[in-house]
């Protein structure tokens, strides 16, 4: 679903194309399901989510200790979160880093982790939010976003 036209379709074949607003789209279906009597049983989806969350902690378990030499860089990022605030902003830029980071940080914090949703073609190792010299200005701008009185 998009809102563009030349979008769908454009990376990928699709089965269904929908041109529309995703807000408005949705509202309708969720009308359309009420009126329906339509409704959602989340305990299946809920169960298979924690089970994949619990199987996950238990696969890291063992770097919260790992005595590796060299260090496994994994330590490094749970040693760092276990030790950082709650209300840490943790800002990677794009390569392992931000694949362990993703991985292995966790964020029990909304907007405290700023990470870049990939990188554009014609900007090697850019960021994707394309801005000169990513890595300084924008943890100074995440801190000062977070601190700042609107």
């Amino acid at each position: 679903m998009d809102i563009d036209a030349s979008e769908i379709g454009r990376n990928y074949p699709v089965e269904l194309g929908i041109i529309a607003d995703a807000r408005a789209f949705l509202g309708q279906m969720l009308e359309m399901a009420k009126a329906k009597g339509l409704k959602r049983d989340g305990k299946a989806w809920t169960k298979e989510v924690y089970d994949y969350k619990t199987e996950w902690r238990n696969f890291i378990e063992p770097y919260k200790t790992n005595d590796e030499v060299p260090i496994d860089p994994r330590r490094i990022i749970l040693d760092m979160r276990r030790l950082s605030p709650d209300d840490t902003i943790m800002v990677v830029d794009v390569g392992n880093n931000q694949a362990w980071a993703e991985q292995y940080w966790g964020t029990p914090q909304p907007k405290t982790h700023i990470s870049p949703g990939g990188s554009l073609p014609w900007v090697s190792g850019s960021a994707g939010f394309w801005v000169p010299n990513w890595p300084v200005p924008t943890p100074l701008a995440s801190t000062f976003a977070a601190t700042a009185v609107f």
